[in-house]
């Protein structure tokens, strides 16, 4: 299955991170932060467990940790590492108007997102993963689960 949780709390990321790990949630994680103060959610989010490089090259100033170095010894359950990863990315993005334009997003709703979580820091309020029956109905008992929703794979 695949399963789309939300948190009963905004957790911050080291908390949230330990907390998958005492519940012992399988998967590779698609976790989904808070990008601004108010409204809807943005569908915004990134893979915890993303340890993989790029044979490519960027502007590192601009874009510190847009890819990681995997055999650097990343620390990937530390916020300030991932907060950057991910803000990292927004801003790449919103540099690129023709994919902006491609998925008919605005460059700055992704820059503002990029703001938010540098102020706020890296908050998550829910996450995707792939589990087993018996696991989605563990991960339903938990207490900071709000609701889950799972979709069967075939």
């Amino acid at each position: 299955y695949v399963i789309f949780v939300t948190l009963n709390r905004q957790m911050p990321y080291e908390d949230f991170i330990a907390w998958t790990k005492k519940e012992e949630i399988p998967g590779l994680l698609w976790c989904a932060p808070c990008t601004r103060a108010s409204g809807p959610p943005q569908n915004l989010g990134f893979y915890y467990d993303f340890l993989y490089g790029a044979a490519m090259g960027w502007d590192r100033d601009a874009y510190p940790n847009l890819f990681f170095d995997t055999d650097k010894g990343i620390d990937i359950d530390k916020e300030s590492t991932v907060r950057s990863h991910f803000t990292s990315q927004l801003r790449y993005l919103a540099s690129r108007e023709a994919f902006c334009k491609m998925l008919e997003i605005y460059p700055e709703e992704l820059s503002a997102a990029a703001d938010y979580v540098e102020e706020n820091g890296l908050r998550i309020y829910g996450f995707v993963t792939l589990v087993n029956k018996e696991q989605a109905e563990q991960i339903e008992k938990s207490n900071e689960v709000f609701q889950i929703s799972a979709e069967e794979l075939i």
